[in-house]
């Protein structure tokens, strides 16, 4: 059995390193057949009771078939050659003949078994059951055919030698001995074995019947005339082969009762080792994508750097992808506006000393004299963003010229130095006006849904920068990519190129190619499918086939084209928009295992493009003034990130956000702020804008402490959430300039990733799709913060979410634990079985969730149904990495989640002894930080690892508003009393109590 199972197989899909969805059981499962692994069924012949474990054992006995076959049938083969070449001491007779012939046919029969283990193992084993108990009951012929019946078969009469004196006993002998090869050391399957000796005892009696026995005629003979019958004379010797045959049958029985044991216990534990390492495998994708998440979502020096490293499997399937296809590298980034030819604005002076028009920011002052942004061409950007004839050529166009802002990322200090300087976020300056530039196209395509948007957005554009359209076999007939080539593809007439303002209009953009030194990506060729260029022969001029509608014009939109619509709109999915939704095959893995091609063709079929669509609308972007505002506030909304344009804190504004007079402003976020709220002339395209425009972009820009990660996953009380979104609410702001805050930061984030030309990659490629569905899913609910406090939009939020997860069970009432049931399900990421988790928890530590979690952090504001028993107060009480510790035990046995559970509950009654409720502090809210004990094991929880040096689990405060859950040394309990700290020693055994105090 051992050698059996040292290469087990349990499925075509067994490989250690990667385990499929289809492959292994849950833990819960694995952990059920681990505890009853002797779980049979049959009385002769065990089974087991659980098909999938007898497939496997079955499978496995094959295997260890397939090894020892070959050796099975060479040593019955070398005993046959023994036998036959005893025989040749024998006289030469026809009885002698007869054996050397029926031997030989045997032998013959074990090589040929042999030859078809050593060529086809497994086609061998399946045979190995029939093949063997047949050979057998050959060999109890030979073995029961004694020389006298022999003879008496032949008809040849009484023989006059014998080889062995009782030749009845050796005859008996030699079908022990078969029977003892067969079952025992040849070890077909007990069903083999239990039919062959059924056949072999009774064919070996009935020979012994039919031919006689001299020895028993003999032995009659002295017999009394009573006893005188076959049943006498022949019974003994059948109840001793049955007997024997039993006992053989019975030890193989017991050793395959044993094996089987042996090996559901080891199917066990491999069945629960795989799960283990798929749930493993799961936790990492899953605190890939909170780390994805929570950089992305944060402003400041360092916003949304994500690691870009991916996994070796994902590599290799990447690699394996690019290396069957022709892969043509091409680079992703566009010309920086200084490599065009001098226009009608002075080139940006070179810093130096002297006298600067502003002591907020003199570099920004100097940098900005004499440039002025082109509000005609602004203002033709907008209303012409929608027009199918305006392509992304011109639009970058427009943008060059009309944003000075730009060029301010190419800024040189004074000395002549040519190494350019970083941004505060750690990349080149280069690197921010890509980003910058992606943002700009994100707001094109994002306005430009309707036609080509979608697609570019997906797989960005060519080198003739029109859009990339993915191929997809038999979903693109010929007639609609004639139909889309005519309508987005034609270039303006010549009237379109005519200069509008300087002498830039007068040089195409196509020869500013991208440099050399630019991003490089592979472009499959088998993906992607170039548009071609038709004549203005093979295509209807736009302005008979596409009348131009400006964003000021009200009128009902001119149907493009029945074949566009249908093109544009079949990837929306269903119940979205009133469109034909068509199923596509999109792989079925998960997000970081997909090749980048297979994330570009998930992203277009899957999206739900009506929410992009939605925040659009709500933003007001029908309006031109609102695109212009947004466009102008993409131009520049990074340019703090150049160090040396950091503003500097005037007296008569100090304090500012923290920041005292004389102090230089080092967030870019802040110090933009500041630029605009009082120096708006030193950005042109800024001042340009109107009052509302500017409040609005003033809006959009501000820091508002916002987290979305804490509202999607309900991790945080409202007031910790939506406090500062708020505030900033009252000041003034309508509910169009929220969603412009939400649009900003979607076309923000979009170009992340310094690839203009490559679309939307950050979050085609990076960010895991249906988390950005969720995130997109919450915004029209933070929306409501303008009519509603928020409290009542976070639980609006949660009731919407629980219906969507549970449309079929009842809502819990508030004396079950409402809000700790809404806002668990969502932390452990809609795993609805922590609700019966939470149920099952002891009524101390049910009831501590249920009265910490509904806290609000807002003064005077409840849920709806839940009025605290205590009579309010606070701080309300924020675990940090909360949903991470249950999201790490998703998918495990229902003890795991309520030992996750039980532990975040001791973790909410040990913060609440450090910070008693007060009713003045009802409107605080105090984080605990867990991120010690959300990356340790349960085993790591539970019992305190104890080595070398006992070490505890403390829950630590550090100021009024935080504190830390950490494994210190038990010597350190000591310390930490001496140095006056305040702590709680956290035991989270399950039979331990926390004490009072």
């Amino acid at each position: 059995l051992g050698k059996g199972m040292s290469k087990p197989s349990f499925g075509a899909n067994s490989n250690v390193g990667e385990i499929s969805s289809d492959d292994g059981l849950s833990w819960e499962a694995a952990s059920e057949k681990a505890d009853e692994p002797s779980k049979m069924r049959g009385l002769l012949v065990p089974a087991f009771a659980n098909e999938e474990l007898e497939a496997a054992y079955q499978q496995e006995r094959r295997q260890r078939t397939e090894q020892r076959g070959e050796l099975v049938a060479a040593s019955l083969w070398g005993f046959g050659l023994l036998c036959l070449l005893s025989t040749l001491t024998w006289p030469n007779d026809h009885t002698t003949n007869f054996l050397r012939n029926h031997t030989v046919f045997a032998e013959a029969g074990l090589v040929i078994l042999a030859l078809l283990f050593r060529q086809d193992p497994r086609r061998a084993s399946r045979c190995y059951d029939v093949l063997l108990p047949a050979l057998g009951l050959h060999w109890i012929f030979l073995g029961s055919m004694t020389v006298d019946r022999i003879s008496s078969y032949l008809q040849l009469g009484p023989v006059l030698w014998r080889p062995w004196t009782l030749g009845e006993a050796t005859s008996s002998l030699l079908t022990c001995l078969n029977l003892t090869a067969v079952v025992i050391f040849g070890r077909p399957s007990l069903r083999s074995s239990l039919l062959y000796m059924s056949l072999a005892v009774p064919f070996h009696i009935a020979l012994v019947l039919l031919f006689g026995s001299l020895e028993h005629d003999r032995l009659n003979e002295q017999l009394p005339p009573s006893l005188q019958t076959m049943l006498g004379t022949f019974g003994t010797n059948g109840a001793f082969l049955g007997g024997v045959a039993g006992l053989l049958f019975l030890s193989r029985r017991i050793e395959e009762q044993r094996e089987r044991q042996h090996f559901a216990r080891f199917f066990a534990n491999r069945q629960r080792l795989q799960a283990e390492r798929k749930r493993n495998a799961e936790l990492v994708d899953r605190q890939r994508e909170l780390g994805q998440l929570a950089l992305a979502l944060e402003h400041g020096p360092g916003a949304q750097r994500v690691a870009t490293t991916q996994p070796a499997a994902h590599t290799n399937e990447q690699s394996k992808a690019t290396s069957s296809t022709v892969v043509r590298s091409r680079s992703l980034t566009v010309p920086s506006p200084l490599s065009r030819s001098e226009d009608s604005h002075p080139v940006l002076d070179r810093l130096s000393e002297g006298d600067l028009p502003s002591a907020a920011s003199e570099v920004l002052a100097r940098a900005m004299t004499g440039h002025s942004a082109d509000r005609a061409r602004i203002r033709h950007m907008a209303r012409s963003i929608r027009d199918p004839r305006y392509n992304l050529q011109e639009f970058f166009e427009d943008c060059i010229t009309s944003f000075p802002e730009l060029r301010l990322f190419f800024l040189r200090p004074g000395s002549e130095e040519d190494d350019e300087p970083d941004a505060v976020s750690g990349r080149t300056a280069e690197a921010e006006y890509q980003r910058t530039i992606g943002a700009l196209f994100a707001v094109y395509w994002l306005l430009r849904l309707d036609l080509d948007g979608r697609s570019s957005f997906c797989y960005g554009v060519d080198e003739q920068w029109l859009p990339n359209v993915p191929l997809f076999r038999d979903e693109t007939s010929d007639d609609e990519e004639m139909s889309v080539n005519c309508i987005q593809t034609e270039r303006h007439d010549e009237e379109r190129f005519r200069p509008r303002s300087g002498p830039a209009f007068q040089r195409n953009v196509s020869e500013g190619s991208p440099t050399s030194s630019g991003i490089e990506r592979g472009c499959n060729n088998n993906m992607l499918h170039r548009r071609k260029r038709f004549s203005m022969a093979a295509a209807m001029p736009h302005r008979h086939t596409m009348p131009h509608r400006s964003l000021g014009d009200k009128r009902k939109p001119t149907p493009v084209n029945n074949h566009l619509r249908r093109h544009s709109l079949a990837t929306v999915p269903s119940g979205c928009c009133n469109a034909r939704h068509e199923e596509h095959h999109l792989p079925a893995t998960t997000f970081f295992k997909m090749t980048d091609d297979e994330k570009r063709a998930s992203f277009l079929k899957t999206m739900d493009w009506c929410l992009f669509q939605n925040i659009v609308t709500h933003a007001g972007c029908e309006d031109c003034e609102r695109v212009e505002a947004l466009l102008c506030l993409t131009a520049f909304h990074d340019i703090m990130k150049v160090p040396a344009l950091m503003p500097t804190v005037q007296p008569e504004h100090a304090p500012y956000c923290g920041f005292n007079a004389g102090m230089r402003i080092l967030d870019h976020d802040v110090a933009l702020g500041y630029i605009m709220e009082y120096f708006p002339s030193l950005l042109p395209s800024y001042r340009g804008l109107s009052a509302e425009g500017q409040r609005a972009v003033l809006f959009a820009q501000g820091k508002m402490q916002f987290n979305h990660g804490w509202f999607v996953q309900a991790e945080a009380p409202p007031g910790a959430m939506l406090s500062g979104f708020k505030a900033a609410l009252r000041g003034g702001a309508a509910p169009k300039d929220m969603a412009l805050y939400f649009l900003h930061w979607i076309t923000d984030l979009a170009g992340a990733e310094a690839t203009p030309l490559g679309g939307a990659e950050k979050f085609v490629l990076k960010f895991p799709h249906a988390v950005l569905t969720s995130f997109m899913w919450s915004i029209p609910y933070l929306r409501k913060l303008q009519m509603f406090n928020e409290t009542e939009v976070v639980e609006f939020y949660l009731v919407a979410r629980w219906n969507v997860l549970a449309p079929s069970m009842p809502m819990p009432s508030p004396e079950e634990g409402k809000i700790a049931c809404l806002r668990l399900a969502l932390m452990a990421q809609n795993d609805l079985r922590v609700v019966d988790a939470f149920k099952a928890l002891d009524e101390e530590h049910r009831g501590c969730l249920a009265t910490e979690l509904a806290r609000t952090g807002c003064c005077g504001q409840r849920y709806a149904g839940h009025d605290p028993l205590d009579g309010g107060g606070g701080p309300a009480l924020l675990v940090y990495y909360g949903p991470a510790l249950l999201q790490k035990h998703r998918g495990g046995s229902l003890d795991e989640l309520c030992t996750a559970l039980r532990a975040f509950a001791l973790v909410l009654q040990a913060a609440r002894r450090l910070w008693p409720l007060e009713k003045e502090e009802e409107g605080s809210t105090v984080t605990v930080q867990i991120g010690a004990l959300k990356a340790a094991t349960l085993q790591e929880i539970v019992a305190a690892p104890a080595g070398e040096r006992r070490e505890v689990w403390v829950l630590r405060q550090h100021n009024l508003l935080e504190g830390t859950v950490e494994l210190v040394r038990a010597s350190k309990l000591q310390e930490l009393c001496s140095d006056g700290a305040r702590f709680h020693v956290l035991d989270f055994s399950p039979a331990a109590k926390q004490p009072g105090r």
